[in-house]
């Protein structure tokens, strides 16, 4: 590779780094968020949203300190899963918020990484490291306990993003010392991992087959670029005429950042379905970092339903104190109600119906959604 080709690639990869350096780390100290596929898709949990929390005391998860790894997020509208380290194994527990009932469900003797909950919440993936050149991935049925795929990938560092349109499948981009990559697709019901050509280490699925990155130029780098779609090796341009920085993809919905084409000190947040077709926009203030932009912390509940954490105004990253407010977004009209006023910024994983937030970098308070109160959920001893 040639030196400026080589630079390029770095710029390229520094610019990824710094989109979604943040909430990464995020995800690895609990979700990310994150599966970042995770959306429910039940009409049930939909009609409960304004029922149910509001009545109810929530009981404080208490953990000794030195034990605790991190929170991995809703089983369901009141189970949490969380890890912690009992006496040099790596346990994951399961913990009802009203009763106060945990149940032990998984138990490794490697380091446990991270641990990513599949977007139907009936699996989950289990990363373990037996060494620091290699990840050890385990995924398991909920519903009875059953190893339904393992696999051991070269990588320094790995990620994982689900197809909530076909769970069989999950794509994964395996790290390696030199900066340098391969991605993957894992296919859970052939038992197989195949490699796969995206040239960029960031993709999300827009239907059971395409995966969706930014094309990135690496002879010409910017800070944005227009959207890739790839099919069985396939590669094509869409959605022609814009520009993003930033993608994240549910289950039949995705989000794309771009600038504001009238006001430079707003960014659009679009939603679009897996057919392309734009559903909403919403406009934001943004803070930037860099050369690039901040991703703010958010949380999809539902098909209309979207939760963000958002500044104020407009601003630069390590200088910005204009505060951030938690805000509800109604995607159907666009509408937003300001839930809570001056919150941190800080990383928020809703449950299935809404009605509940944890909130914190360890997850360590509970919003309750109805009546807009901030509760401590972590107890260390």
């Amino acid at each position: 590779m040639g030196r400026s080709i080589l630079t390029n690639f770095i710029l390229i990869l520094i610019v990824f780094c710094l989109l979604t350096g943040c909430q990464e780390k995020d995800l690895q100290t609990q979700p990310s968020v994150s599966s970042n596929s995770e959306k429910p898709s039940s009409d049930q949990a939909i009609e409960k949203r304004n029922n149910g929390h509001s009545d109810r005391k929530i009981l404080p998860l208490e953990v000794k300190e030195d034990q605790f790894e991190f929170m991995i997020g809703w089983l369901n509208n009141e189970t949490i899963l969380y890890c912690e380290n009992l006496n040099g194994s790596y346990v994951i527990s399961s913990y009802h918020i009203y009763s106060g009932e945990k149940e032990q469900i998984y138990t490794s003797e490697l380091p446990l990484i991270h641990a990513l909950l599949s977007p139907s919440k009936t699996k989950i993936l289990i990363h373990t490291s037996p060494t620091i050149y290699e990840a050890d991935v385990k995924i398991i049925s909920l519903q009875n306990e059953k190893l339904i795929f393992h696999d051991i990938i070269e990588s320094n560092e790995i990620s994982f993003t689900w197809n909530g349109y076909d769970e069989s499948k999950l794509f994964a981009v395996a790290f390696y010392e030199d900066w340098s990559f391969t991605t993957y697709i894992l296919n859970v019901e052939e038992q197989t991992r195949a490699e796969t050509k995206v040239p960029y280490p960031f993709a999300i699925w827009q239907n059971s087959n395409s995966l969706l990155t930014l094309d990135w130029d690496h002879e010409n780098p910017d800070t944005t670029a227009p959207i890739l779609s790839i099919t069985n090796g396939e590669r094509k341009t869409v959605l022609n005429s814009r520009s993003f920085y930033f993608l994240h993809g549910w289950t039949g919905l995705f989000l794309a950042l771009s600038l504001n084409e009238f006001d430079e000190g707003l960014a659009d947040f679009n939603f679009y379905n897996e057919k392309l077709e734009l559903i909403q926009k919403i406009e934001f203030p943004y803070l930037t970092e860099y050369s690039s932009w901040e991703i703010p912390r958010f949380n999809l509940v539902s098909d209309d339903i979207f939760y963000i954490v958002t500044p104020k105004m407009s601003g630069e990253v390590d200088v910005y104190d204009g505060g951030f407010d938690l805000i509800k977004v109604d995607l159907k009209d666009g509408s937003q109600d300001i839930l809570i006023e001056d919150v941190a910024n800080e990383p928020i994983q809703s449950s299935p119906d809404g009605n509940l937030i944890l909130y914190g970098f360890q997850y360590e308070n509970v919003i309750n959604v109805n009546d807009k109160n901030i509760e401590q959920f972590l107890l260390f001893y």
